[in-house]
């Protein structure tokens, strides 16, 4: 049996931004290793497309800066942004956040999935950059103590 799916029935982007985290297997595995990068993204982006679907379903302009001024109903998602970062990176969040719905909007959900798995890959890469640094400190304070060590024993044996 086939789904056809109406304008009336359209998936929302909170649905799709759900679909994408739960489902995808980038996302999946990212999920185990950074679960807290998700969390954080959740804080953001579950607001974010609650916004967005409430402008689609009013046939509004998604414009984050008006809706987060005059719509009551977002003054705890303002107020939570404003508690996790600082005041003066609180408008260029919104301003990310804006570029995220403008990419929505003019390229399709997939070209935010895009960007997010390459996020994704970008945060594994400094993941693997980070341990390959502290091994070559590691290694290199070993070699340290080693020339200290035989620096001694030359030494002592003048």
């Amino acid at each position: 049996m086939e789904c056809i799916i109406t304008d009336t029935q359209m998936v929302s982007y909170s649905q799709k931004y759900k679909n994408f985290i739960d489902t995808n297997q980038q996302c999946v595995l990212f999920k185990i290793k950074h679960s807290s990068v998700i969390t954080n993204m959740d804080a953001l982006y579950v607001q974010l497309f609650h916004i967005m679907d409430i402008s689609q379903s009013k046939n509004l302009p998604c414009v984050l800066k008006d809706i987060l001024t005059l719509l009551p109903e977002f003054t705890a998602f303002t107020i939570m942004l404003k508690k996790n970062i600082p005041e003066d990176d609180f408008d260029g969040l919104i301003d990310e956040l804006q570029n995220d719905v403008n990419l929505i909007l003019d390229k399709g959900f997939v070209a935010f999935e895009s960007k997010l798995l390459n996020l994704f890959a970008e945060i594994e890469q400094d993941d693997i950059d980070f341990k390959t640094l502290i091994d070559n400190i590691n290694k290199c304070t070993s070699e340290i103590k080693n020339l200290n060590t035989d620096t001694i024993l030359a030494n002592q044996s003048n």
